[in-house]
């Protein structure tokens, strides 16, 4: 048993010694320009097979940079413009998120706020309110047990690949 053990050992270390061994790679500086960043981009989205990708820059309030890289339409060939529009999908609560954290930081925004006293506008059923209201923190966690976006939706205007 004791032979088996150390056969292991052995076995175990020899395998993972290449993955220890291997150097790893630098990662690449920053890009110092606007054009320097641009031909990154276009490069990455190649590398990963994005068939198209549409990318603005603000600086000061002032677009920098506007680009389209690809298709927005394979079968068409049609190239991604500045103007292309996509959907944001999920991207869209990460700034919601850090926005949102951003107020809390600054006290104008407590998480443990009822959202029905924030947005009385907005109707909404729940018949816990009075025990468990929704409160923001569970905006930000999807715990608001709210009916979310049907499969329906992804299939409007959507042109497959």
């Amino acid at each position: 048993m004791r032979r088996f053990a150390v056969l292991c050992t052995v076995a175990g270390t020899l395998v993972a010694t290449p993955a220890f061994c291997q150097e790893e790679k630098p990662k690449p500086a920053p890009p110092k320009t606007l054009e320097e960043l641009d031909a990154r981009l276009a490069e990455t989205f190649k590398l990963v097979g994005a068939p198209g990708a549409s990318i603005a820059v603000i600086e000061n309030n002032q677009i920098v940079l506007a680009r389209g890289y690809g298709v927005s339409d394979v079968a068409k060939q049609t190239p991604v413009t500045p103007e292309t529009v996509f959907r944001a999908g999920s991207i869209s609560k990460t700034f919601v998120g850090v926005a949102a954290m951003m107020l809390v930081e600054e006290g104008k925004l407590d998480l443990e706020a009822k959202f029905a006293d924030l947005a009385p506008e907005i109707a909404f059923t729940n018949q816990w309110e009075e025990t468990d209201p929704v409160r923001v923190m569970h905006l930000m966690e999807h715990t608001t047990g709210f009916d979310d976006i049907r499969f329906r939706h992804y299939l409007l205007e959507v042109t497959y690949l």
